[in-house]
């Protein structure tokens, strides 16, 4: 595999992992953008139907302390993914050039194993994020924000979110 490749592939795997786990993400139908959300003249409209629990807001009573700390919660999320990136960025790179110098393979087992456990780190640190989240959210907000994104589930494996 090419570092191209492999960056593409880590990429996806890092963005599957921020919105396939994280508490903070629902699907929306297509075309409906947040209330009051209008893009501005020069900036295109938004290419992902996914709306965030800052959608919500209003709908989940979400207090000021609350947005805040979701957000710092997400915040450390994000730089996490990102230094796990380019960890595996580098990973890549010297495990393409072990292989294209027919480097030891017990040095390239290691180097996929380590690349493994990044991948598998930064899902976990998703989870618990989304955890976290749930925290922040008293119980009656909670069970709102499951039922939001029980029905975005259920309109995007209908083919409704498309």
């Amino acid at each position: 595999m090419s570092i191209t490749t492999w960056r593409q592939f880590g990429f996806g795997i890092l963005g599957l992992a921020l919105l396939s786990g994280s508490l903070a993400f629902a699907q929306a139908p297509a075309g409906d953008t947040p209330a009051g959300d209008t893009p501005k003249e020069d900036e295109a409209a938004p290419a992902s139907p996914l709306k965030t629990i800052f959608d919500y807001k209003d709908q989940l009573n979400l207090t000021d302390q609350q947005i805040a700390d979701i957000k710092k919660l997400l915040g450390e999320l994000a730089r996490t993914l990102k230094l796990t990136q380019a960890k595996l960025t580098v990973l890549a790179f010297e495990v393409d050039e072990l292989i294209k110098s027919e480097g030891d393979l017990a040095i390239i087992r290691a180097k996929l194993d380590e690349e493994a456990k990044m991948r598998s780190d930064a899902r976990y640190a998703d989870v618990l994020c989304s955890r976290n989240i749930n925290k922040v959210l008293s119980d009656s907000q909670l069970a709102a924000w499951k039922k939001i994104q029980d029905e975005a589930r259920l309109k995007a494996a209908a083919g409704d979110g498309k």
